[in-house]
C-alpha cells in the first residue's frame, strides 16, 4: 500500500543518512582489531552458542547470561579477549541461553502475536496509519534487537503496550459509531 512505501522509503532515507557519517558502520567494521565481528559480539556470540549447546531445553535461568558467560568464557576461542560478564547483544543467542528452547519460542511467539493483533485494524480506519506506525516500530525493535540488548530496557516494553492501546482506540470508536438499540420498559 502507498503508507508502507512511504514508511519504507523514510527507513530508506534513514539508512541512506547514515552513509554521512561513516563511524556508524567503521564501529562494527573496525573496532580496535576486531575487523568483521560487530564490535566484537560474534565473540560474544560464540561464548553464547557454546553454553546453549550445554543447556539448550530449559536454558540457565532468567537473567543469567552474564554469569553464564562468565562461566562459559575460557571454553571458547576468541582472537581478541571481549572481557568477562558481557550481555548477549542479541535477543535470540540471550533467550535461548536464559530460557532454553522452549522459552525462546514463546518470546518469539509473543513477539509475532503482538505484531499480528492489530490486523483486525481494516485499510479503512482513520486508526491504520497508526497501525502501520506500530507495525514498523515492532519490526525495527525486534531488528535491533538482533545486535543489542534492550529488552530490559522500559521503551521496549512501552512499544509492546502500545497495540492494545490502539486496539483499545478502536473498540471505544466502533462502539462510537453503533447505535445500542435496547428495548422499550413501557
Amino acid at each position: 500500500s502507498p503508507r508502507r512505501v512511504q514508511i519504507l522509503t523514510i527507513a530508506a532515507v534513514c539508512v541512506a543518512v547514515t552513509l554521512f557519517f561513516p563511524q556508524v558502520i567503521e564501529r562494527f567494521l573496525t573496532d580496535e582489531g576486531t575487523r568483521g565481528t560487530g564490535s566484537g559480539r560474534t565473540y560474544i556470540w560464540a561464548v553464547g552458542w557454546h553454553a546453549i549447546s550445554q543447556h539448550w531445553l530449559i536454558g540457565t535461568g532468567v537473567g543469567s547470561f552474564l554469569e553464564t558467560y562468565d562461566r562459559n568464557f575460557f571454553d571458547v576461542y576468541q582472537a581478541q579477549s571481549q572481557g568477562m560478564h558481557r550481555p548477549s547483544h542479541d535477543i535470540i543467542i540471550g533467550t535461548w541461553t536464559e530460557l532454553g528452547i522452549i522459552g525462546l519460542g514463546l518470546v518469539l511467539w509473543a513477539w509475532y502475536a503482538t505484531f499480528r493483533q492489530l490486523r483486525v485494524i481494516p485499510k479503512s480506519s482513520p486508526l491504520y496509519p497508526t497501525r502501520i506506525a506500530f507495525e514498523a516500530s515492532l519490526v525495527a525493535l525486534f531488528a535491533q534487537s538482533l545486535f543489542i540488548d534492550p529488552i530490559w530496557i522500559k521503551y521496549m516494553w512501552l512499544a509492546q503496550s502500545l497495540p492494545l492501546v490502539l486496539l483499545n482506540a478502536l473498540a471505544t470508536s466502533e462502539r462510537r459509531n453503533h447505535v445500542i438499540l435496547s428495548p422499550s420498559t413501557s
